[in-house]
């Protein structure tokens, strides 16, 4: 029974300690990802061709997809495009000086 009071090699918990910590940090790598991930909304051709392949599929009638391309239509149309921001001009500060004697004399107080 002098195997159950021998110790342990010294690098089999450095070993266990180092791989908890590896998937540990995958874990919280993913989640942060997940969390931080930009989605983007769909656009309307996005949802167009999803709308179509429903239709071919046969679970959407044309009078439907019709009037979903009428009223994608429509929303296009009235979305007006917006104006490129510009950054406003930086106007360069006047001089603190004070009037120079143009006699050259000196000032009086």
């Amino acid at each position: 029974m002098d195997f159950f009071t021998t110790q342990p090699p010294w690098y089999i918990p450095l070993a266990l300690l180092l791989t908890a910590l590896l998937v540990g940090l995958i874990k919280a790598y993913r989640l942060w990802q997940d969390m931080y991930e930009d989605d983007e909304p769909a656009s309307d051709r996005e949802r167009l061709s999803e709308l179509e392949e429903a239709h071919f599929a046969g679970e959407l009638d044309a009078d439907e997809l019709r009037r979903v391309r009428e009223l994608l239509s429509r929303s296009n149309a009235s979305k007006a495009p917006e104006p490129l921001r510009s950054r406003p001009s930086i106007q360069p500060e006047p001089s603190p000086l004070p009037p120079s004697n143009s006699a050259g004399e000196p000032d009086t107080v």
